[in-house]
């Protein structure tokens, strides 16, 4: 299930108030999350302990990664498409489109900036 049909699946239901969750409700949501992990939903399960509070994945903070300052400081544009859970965090994927031309000016400059570490 990708990220577009969980987030449908969240906007069509909008009968829990998510901050008033009863501690009978909680229960009844990890069962639920259980079966849906049985039947292969890992990410649907984790999206509704996380939209319940029941679980908190902290986000590895884009703004330490290298690749991500190498992408700014040669303006190419990068946005967020989604997360991807490792362990007990989450990971950004990332989406940059420029021609391939910005692509090899930024990994020359990196290298040129780099080649004592490099080599």
């Amino acid at each position: 299930m990708d990220e577009k049909q969980i987030e449908k699946l969240f906007e069509e239901y909008q009968g829990l108030d998510y901050l008033n969750v009863s501690d009978d409700q909680k229960v009844a949501i990890r069962e639920c999350v259980k079966i849906l992990q049985e039947y292969g939903l890992h990410d649907v399960g984790e999206r509704i302990l996380e939209r319940i509070g029941l679980e908190s994945i902290p986000e590895y903070d884009i703004g330490e990664s290298e690749f991500f300052a190498l992408m700014k400081e040669h303006n190419i544009f990068t946005s967020i498409q989604g997360h991807v859970r490792d362990g007990e965090m989450k990971y950004p994927i990332v989406l940059c489109s420029v021609d391939i031309r910005e692509f090899d000016k930024a990994l020359l400059a990196y290298k040129h900036k780099n080649r004592r570490k490099l080599f």
